[in-house]
This record gives C-alpha cells, structure tokens and sequence, in this order.
C-alpha cells in the first residue's frame, strides 16, 4: 500500500471521530479511488491485490460502523432535549428551555 492510500486512511479515520461528516464522504471518496487504483496495478491472483482489498473493505466497514453509531447518539441527544422541554416551565420568569445549535 501506498503512502497516500495510508494517509487516506488516516484523514478518514480522523474525520470521522470529528464527526465530520462532509468530510468523511470526500476523503471516503478519494480513498476508495486510491485503493482501486493500487488494486488495478497488480496482475489477477497477486497477494497484494487481495490485501488492499482486505483493508478497504476493514476501513469501510469501521467507517459505517462508526458513522451509524455517531447519529444514532446525537439523534438520542436531540430526543431528550425535546423531551426535557415538555417539562419546563414555558412564559416561566427565567424562561429556561434547551437549545441545540446544530
């Protein structure tokens, strides 16, 4: 594997844990170019193929993973705002209610 295919990773790693996720589908994008540029330069049967292939498949995965699991808990956050607010107080004198500025 390459350097840049390596770099990729890395870049897509990090902008998933940052729950960027504009960034996440370019940088996806980008490495999913790279790693089928690499693959496409070894003959048919080549080890090294398979292990590209191996890993895009590994990184792709984690990245869904992590990206479902990362909605999921601030679709969970949004839920309990929403649910925290029913009970306060509305026209109270601190007029107190949460806010999520997304």
């Amino acid at each position: 594997m390459s350097d840049r295919l390596l770099q990729l990773e890395k870049d897509l790693r990090s902008a998933v844990t940052g729950r960027r996720y504009p960034e996440v589908q370019k940088i996806g994008t980008a490495f999913c170019a790279q790693a089928a540029a690499e693959w496409r330069a070894f003959p048919c049967g080549d080890p090294r193929a398979q292990r590209i292939f191996d890993r895009l498949q590994s990184v792709l995965e984690w990245t869904r993973l992590m990206v479902s699991t990362s909605r999921a808990a601030q679709a969970d956050e949004l839920r309990r705002a929403r649910l925290t607010n029913r009970y306060l107080v509305r026209g109270s004198i601190t007029g107190s209610h949460l806010r999520f500025d997304i």
